[in-house]
């Protein structure tokens, strides 16, 4: 068996050590060399970035976090899932706004249920803008599980709870997953 690459070897040893800044430097020589599987560098990239993420913390403006997504390729910042993982630290880092507008330019460009699931978390101002963007998506795509129980969570947030659990039953009805009972259940309880 012919020994592993050195790249791959190097990112080992960054990724060991917790120096994230060189090892995500190094993602585009593995990308390159295809010196993994693409499925796994792509598990690989996520974990990644993530972790720069969190090293720059809550407190962290969207400068900083826009400059860590800058340094990705243009090719994989059209990944959904790290979309997705770009929007929830700005959200962390209470910049909702632009997370809006980020995943409303992404979904504009290309639709995706991972998107959408962090929309359905945004907390905008006013609470109704999500709300109403969602139910503008659901005209188009009324039988998207995934669009329904986002405006779900949407109405929640507004408390509209009549169209919360209209949305929510609906999402239901679609797609099984616990956490949309549980939150059908939560929004009954709270009903009385």
């Amino acid at each position: 068996m012919a020994n592993p690459p050195v790249d791959f070897e190097r990112a080992r040893a960054l990724e060991a050590v917790g120096d994230n800044a060189r090892f995500v430097d190094l993602l585009p020589q593995l990308r390159e060399h295809k010196t993994l599987p693409a499925e796994k560098l792509a598990v690989i990239e996520r974990k990644a970035l993530a972790r720069a993420f969190s090293e720059l913390g809550p407190e962290a403006g969207s400068d900083a976090l826009a400059d860590v997504w800058k340094a990705l390729p243009k090719s994989r910042q059209r990944d959904p899932a790290l979309q997705a993982l770009y929007a929830r630290a700005l959200m962390a880092a209470n910049c909702p706004a632009t997370a809006e507008r980020q995943l409303k330019r992404w979904l504009h460009k290309q639709w995706s249920t991972e998107l959408v699931a962090v929309y359905g978390d945004l907390h905008t101002d006013p609470p109704t803008r999500a709300y109403e963007q969602l139910t503008q998506w659901l005209r188009e795509r009324p039988e998207d599980a995934e669009l329904l129980f986002a405006a779900g969570r949407q109405a929640l947030h507004c408390e509209l709870w009549g169209q919360a659990k209209d949305y929510l039953q609906a999402a239901a009805a679609r797609d099984h997953r616990p956490v949309i009972a549980r939150t059908l259940a939560e929004l009954h309880e709270k009903l009385g």
